[in-house]
């Protein structure tokens, strides 16, 4: 597709405060089941502008419908002249934070065309720190092999839209406010490609 193949050894990431919204409330809305997503944007120099997320799965996902998933998302990408530049994933225990398998090879097959594709990995036990005045994440960005963590930062971070996410969190809204891949294949009508 459009992925350009560009080469970074040691990339920072820094992540919308949208982005990173649809990514807190896509794992608030199923809490107990593993999530995934990806992450689109684009090559600013050393850094990596992560400008949007794109919800896809609520279970583990099979080879085949994660590659129908990227391919929908791909071609979403066209539309809106950026790209897939790394995935997701929230873990369904609490306390674990490394990336599964699963996750490494779809971060692999998206540093085919992205060479500074990370995965984002939902810290469970920080999910409403934004809330916090130490300004914490409840994401951590690895490399495409999830072996070395990235600096990651939220940009134009608010601290009304911070506690109105975690309002949104805390009170089960987020099944109201995010849609899925996998939602949208139970329910044709809803969108999940843009929200």
């Amino acid at each position: 597709g459009r992925l350009k193949a560009i080469e970074m050894a040691d990339s920072a990431y820094a992540i919308s405060f949208g982005a990173y919204r649809k990514i807190v409330l896509h794992s608030a809305k199923y809490p107990r089941r593993p999530i995934c997503g990806v992450v689109l944007g684009k090559a600013n120099g050393a850094k990596v502008e992560i400008e949007d997320s794109i919800p896809l799965f609520h279970n583990l996902p099979l080879g085949p419908m994660v590659e129908f998933g990227l391919m929908q998302v791909d071609e979403f990408c066209k539309d809106k002249k950026t790209q897939i530049v790394g995935c997701y994933w929230a873990n369904e225990l609490r306390h674990d934070v490394l990336p599964p398998k699963i996750a490494q090879r779809i971060a692999s097959k998206i540093q085919k065309f992205f060479k500074a594709a990370c995965i984002l990995t939902v810290d469970n036990e920080n999910i409403l720190s934004l809330s916090d005045e130490k300004g914490k994440s409840a994401l951590v960005a690895l490399n495409a092999s999830g072996d070395s963590k990235r600096p990651l930062e939220i940009k134009a971070l608010k601290t009304d839209a911070a506690k109105t996410l975690t309002t949104n969190v805390k009170s089960g809204k987020a099944k109201e406010l995010i849609v899925d891949f996998d939602d949208h294949l139970g329910n044709v009508k809803l969108n999940w490609l843009s929200q």
